[in-house]
C-alpha cells in the first residue's frame, strides 16, 4: 500500500556514484574532499587544501564541470571563515553540487598564535604569547602584570 507521508526519493544515489571520481580529481589539484549534509536535495562537499601544491579552486571546478558535464550556476560566493562556495548544476531537476573551499595559506602566510594565561603563587598574572613562523618554530613572549608596574 502506498503512503503519501513517505519522504520523496532524493538524489543521493547519483551523488554517491559521482563521489569517487570527484575525490580523484580533487587529489590531482591538492585537495581532500569531505561530504557535509544529508545528500537528499543537494550535495554539500567541502574541499580542504591538503598538499603544499594546492591548485586554485576555479581549476578544480573547471575539471569537475568538464568531467561530469555540469554547469556552474552564478559566481562563487564568500562564506563564513574565509570559505568560497561554488554551485554546480548536474543538469536535471534540482540536482546540485554545493562545493565549498576552505582557504589556503601560502608558506609566508601560515601563522599560528595563541595566548596562555597563568596565575602565579603571588597572585600576579603572566601572559605568554606563543607565536609560530612559517616553518613552525615557536617564540614565547612573557608579560607579567607585576613587571608592567
Amino acid at each position: 500500500m502506498y503512503r503519501d507521508d513517505k519522504p520523496q526519493p532524493g538524489y543521493s544515489p547519483i551523488y554517491a556514484a559521482m563521489y569517487p571520481e570527484m575525490v580523484a580529481i580533487a587529489r590531482r589539484h591538492g585537495y581532500a574532499l569531505a561530504i557535509h549534509g544529508s545528500m537528499r536535495r543537494d550535495f554539500d562537499v567541502i574541499a580542504i587544501p591538503w598538499t603544499d601544491a594546492t591548485g586554485k579552486p576555479r581549476e578544480l571546478v573547471g575539471e569537475l564541470v568538464r568531467t561530469f558535464d555540469m554547469k556552474q550556476v552564478g559566481e562563487p560566493g564568500p562564506k563564513p571563515h574565509g570559505r568560497i562556495a561554488y554551485t554546480l548544476s548536474i543538469g536535471f531537476g534540482e540536482c546540485f553540487v554545493d562545493l565549498s573551499f576552505m582557504p589556503t595559506a601560502s608558506s609566508d602566510e601560515q601563522h599560528v598564535a595563541w595566548l596562555h594565561y597563568q596565575r602565579t603563587d603571588s597572585g600576579s598574572v603572566v601572559v605568554k604569547v606563543c607565536d609560530s613562523d612559517s616553518k613552525g618554530a615557536f617564540k614565547v613572549y612573557r608579560h607579567s602584570k607585576e613587571s608592567a608596574q
